[in-house]
């Protein structure tokens, strides 16, 4: 009998911690996934006074959040919040803007009343110095449409600038410089492919309207990176926006961010290049459309020596200029004719060998090379010719 009533007050034991474990994530689980574009509408702003302490004016803006489990990302301009999901509840924890240097701290956050509204306050406190600044505002959030508003598959060309860096020595900007990406998009996923000499990197989102979020999260040697790209489709063929990346070991933090202006590449034979500003194909105009892939490695070779030894002297972008203005209609003709497609290649060939030799020697010794070649050829015809008349 003893050992009865044991059995049951162990199984009944068991059901309780289990009951509680359950009921513990079940509670704590975020009710909605958040990820999206939201227009946030800010009102009741206050302050406690002070000509260096405005209150923030009643509007609306665009925001980004990027919800991962139960904590989140909310893009807003230039700054950063983030914060812990619990149920349909929002708390802000942290906040980051670059360039500002003065001590920033945020509180407060937000409620999801569906997965499309949401209400809730912030409070900000600056510090400069011995002078403190507090102040508020009410928000409301209104979700984005959630139907695309464009197809962004297909390859396009992505330029950085505006690049900052926060945090301890070694923690430095990227480089300014324009790369390829391609975008796959099925309905409301996106896999977006980023194409450079250290190979290519995938970064899995979705779209909302015209709002495309992504997170990846990479952990290597007690190390964390997190890397958010945020941009919004203006048209079919271009757009803007940001990546935020967010490295720590445990001990110290690094913070990198830079602006993003993307243009779309339309190289299929056939159909012609087409581009935003005189951008299609990356500039590459005819070679694009004689080799019909941006990312075909002849056509990276004419953009680096474009990018890196072009773009570096008067003449050269003045030549690039003319080129832009001028060759968009025959590369769109070449592009129809595979035949004129293949000669063209085969045009190239000199153009890209020069090309790849300028990017590994220098523009002025490759031009020293071609000298000496060319002498060494002239010498060597006018030498047989004289042989011949003896």
């Amino acid at each position: 009998m003893m050992e009865n009533n044991f059995k049951l007050r162990t199984v009944l034991i068991l059901l309780v911690v289990s009951s509680i474990f359950l009921f513990g994530n079940f509670v704590s689980a975020a009710t909605y996934d958040a990820t999206g574009g939201w227009n946030l509408s800010i009102s009741n702003g206050w302050t406690d006074g002070g000509a260096n302490c405005p209150i923030e004016v009643d509007e609306t803006v665009p925001v980004i959040i990027i919800q991962d489990g139960d904590s989140f990302f909310l893009v807003a301009g230039e700054g950063t919040f983030t914060g812990t999901v619990t149920d349909n509840n929002y708390n802000i924890t942290t906040y980051f803007e670059p360039d500002e240097e003065n001590e920033v701290t945020v509180s407060g956050g937000f409620t999801l009343s569906s997965s499309t509204s949401g209400t809730g306050q912030i409070d900000i406190s600056v510090t400069e110095g011995a002078i403190t600044c507090d102040k508020g505002m009410d928000i409301t959030l209104a979700k984005q449409g959630t139907a695309p508003t464009y197809d962004a598959t297909g390859d396009w060309e992505f330029t950085r600038s505006n690049l900052w860096a926060e945090g301890p020595p070694g923690c430095d900007p990227d480089d300014p410089g324009t790369d390829t990406v391609t975008i796959t998009q099925n309905g409301n996923a996106v896999t977006l492919v980023v194409h450079d000499d250290d190979g290519d990197q995938t970064f899995n989102g979705s779209v909302n309207g015209n709002t495309y979020t992504f997170k990846e999260v990479e952990i290597e040697g007690g190390e964390t990176t997190t890397i958010i790209v945020t941009f919004t489709l203006s048209n079919q063929n271009s757009g803007s926006g940001q990546v935020t990346i967010f490295w720590t070991d445990g001990i110290e933090e690094c913070i990198q961010g830079f602006d993003l202006a993307f243009t779309e590449l339309v190289v299929q034979p056939g159909v012609g290049v087409a581009s935003d500003d005189g951008g299609g194909g990356g500039g590459c105009f005819i070679a694009t459309a004689a080799y019909g892939s941006l990312m075909e490695p002849h056509v990276k070779i004419l953009r680096d020596f474009r990018d890196n030894i072009l773009f570096n002297n008067s003449l050269g972008k003045s030549f690039v200029q003319a080129y832009y203005k001028y060759s968009p209609p025959i590369a769109d003709f070449i592009s129809k004719h595979d035949n004129l497609r293949a000669v063209v290649r085969i045009s190239l060939l000199p153009v890209v060998g020069v090309s790849w030799i300028a990017l590994k020697i220098g523009p002025v010794s490759t031009m020293a090379l071609m000298l000496f070649f060319i002498s060494f050829f002239v010498g060597l015809v006018w030498f047989r010719r004289r042989y011949n008349e003896q």
